[in-house]
Parts: structure tokens; sequence; C-alpha cells
């Protein structure tokens, strides 16, 4: 299982409402250290969605990686990723402090279980 998509099943969330308001002071562009693709928050589906901006392997670029994040607590989301590369789904979580945001992905029923930690680039 590649780390990339193990820390991307901690954005990954099932659809909820969530005001823009939660949203706003989220929204940045953030590096993945591991890969250097930039992914940027936004508004989506009435909560928090990812999408890949930038990326060494073009392919990537533009995908939407998460619509509808649930926020569970200040800063904390989670939720679901469907992985297109693997097919596999993931369930995580999302912490968001400061200028850092943190990701913890699990597969198999939460046996298998990654984290990574991106920078706000802007």
């Amino acid at each position: 299982m590649s780390v990339k998509i193990a820390a991307l099943a901690g954005v990954m969330l099932s659809a909820s409402f969530l005001p823009l308001s939660a949203t706003e002071n989220i929204r940045a562009i953030w590096v993945r250290p591991s890969t250097g693709a930039h992914i940027a928050t936004f508004p989506c589906g009435g909560g928090l969605g990812l999408k890949i901006v930038k990326s060494p392997d073009e392919q990537e670029r533009g995908e939407i990686l998460t619509c509808g994040a649930r926020e569970i607590g200040p800063h904390r989301y989670k939720g679901t990723l469907t992985s297109s590369h693997q097919g596999l789904t993931y369930t995580g979580y999302m912490t968001i402090k400061g200028n850092r945001l943190h990701l913890k992905g699990c597969a198999l029923g939460f046996i298998l279980c990654r984290s990574e930690t991106w920078k706000r680039l802007k």
C-alpha cells in the first residue's frame, strides 16, 4: 500500500453539511513532502474538498480526493476515500494545526494504518 493513498484516506469523508465559514479557516494549498504534490482545500458538497492542483505525476492533476468532508471537532475531520488507482476504500482522519495538516488513514477495518503531515504552502 502506498503512503500516498493511505495518507489521503485521512481526508476523504462522507457527505455532510458544513457551513462555508467552517471551511474558510483551512482554505489553503498544502504540500505533500513525500511527493511534492500541491493539494487545495475548497468548499465541496456542503463540506470540505481536496483537489490535486500540481503534481509531478500528470495523471493526478485535477483529481478530486474528497468532497463533503465532515467536521467532527475543531479543525478535525473524518471520512472515507476510494483510491482510483487501487480500488480500495480507506477510513481516515484529518487534523489541522497552524501550518500543518496531519492525516491518518486506515484500510481493512483499521488493521493497516498510515499517517503523513502536509505543510501549508499558501
